[in-house]
């Protein structure tokens, strides 16, 4: 008999219902301004409870800003394990190192995933 393989959006569901507790997300999304200027807000998400742990907005995101973000989100080591990121430019080496020197485990989403 054939092993059964279990297909990827399944076992990324059950990843998150199984560490749902230790999970945080970060994003950003865009919102235009009315001198057409787009401003960039960042958040950070924690998935047990839904609740927003740290935003902020800016003109130009840079992967420098976004580690600083991610210093006032997590102050001190907290009960989080994972971090939820996408494929962005501005997630970089840098704050991929910063994840891993707090104790956050960086798991990336796949491409184009919402």
């Amino acid at each position: 008999m054939r092993p059964r393989r279990l297909d990827p959006a399944k076992r990324w569901l059950s990843f998150l219902a199984n560490h749902r507790e230790v999970i945080v997300a970060f994003y950003f999304f865009t919102v235009p301004t009315l001198t057409f200027r787009l401003l960039y807000c960042f958040f950070v998400i924690e998935h047990e409870r839904r609740s927003i742990l740290h935003f902020n907005v800016t003109r130009h995101p840079t992967a420098e800003w976004v580690v600083q973000q991610l210093r006032e989100a997590f102050p001190e080591a907290g009960p989080y394990r994972y971090a939820i990121l996408d494929h962005d430019a501005k997630f970089d080496a840098d704050v991929i190192a910063f994840l891993k020197a707090t104790g956050l485990e960086p798991k990336r989403t796949s491409v184009q995933a919402p």
